[in-house]
């Protein structure tokens, strides 16, 4: 089962239209998956989801900020909330059995002596055996077209880094195009 959370719209930072198309593409198709959207992608709903039921993969899809130094400055963005990156621990990764967390925001992969690998080191250091996150800023079309060949990718794959190899292959050949938001 898939847990896909996201935001599409905030207060101070511009919006992410396509991460509606990105949550519901995610969840299409796989049993007992749920998506939660805007007022819903809350730091209280996420810790719940994670408690009462077993996601082999959670997908986030934000904005994200790596501030290097700080741990308490560098942020994913929930819907009127900020998860710092020292507050990784407490979503308790570990206890969820998680195969897979995706973090479809920037720099999420971003690190620095005080937080190596930042945000995917933090899950991968929590328990959760594999992360795909960004080392650069990332364009909110752009990951939709990914984000939906690596997931269709992760279902013929017999290895995650496989689907992702065949995804950014997808992208480099310009086999997949976003037209319409779609």
């Amino acid at each position: 089962a898939v847990l896909a959370m996201g935001s599409s719209e905030f207060e101070s930072q511009p919006d992410l239209p396509a991460v509606d198309a990105e949550l519901k593409m995610v969840v299409q198709g796989v049993d007992q998956s749920e998506f939660f959207l805007n007022e819903d992608f809350t730091l209280a709903n996420l810790r719940s989801q994670l408690q009462k039921k077993d996601y082999g993969i959670v997908h986030l899809a934000t904005h994200a900020t790596f501030e290097s130094g700080n741990l308490e400055d560098s942020y994913l963005q929930l819907w009127k909330e900020q998860l710092a990156l020292s507050k990784v621990d407490s979503l308790q990764l570990s206890d969820a059995e998680l195969n897979l967390l995706v973090l479809s925001a920037c720099n999420t992969a971003m690190g620095d002596d005080t937080s190596e690998y930042g945000f995917a080191g933090f899950a991968v250091n929590a328990g959760v055996p594999s992360t795909l996150a960004s080392l650069w800023p990332v364009s909110d079309e752009g990951t939709l077209g990914f984000m939906s060949q690596f997931y269709a990718q992760l279902g013929e794959a017999s290895i995650r880094v496989k689907a992702l190899q065949q995804s950014q292959l997808s992208m480099i050949n310009g086999d997949v195009s976003i037209i319409d938001g779609t």
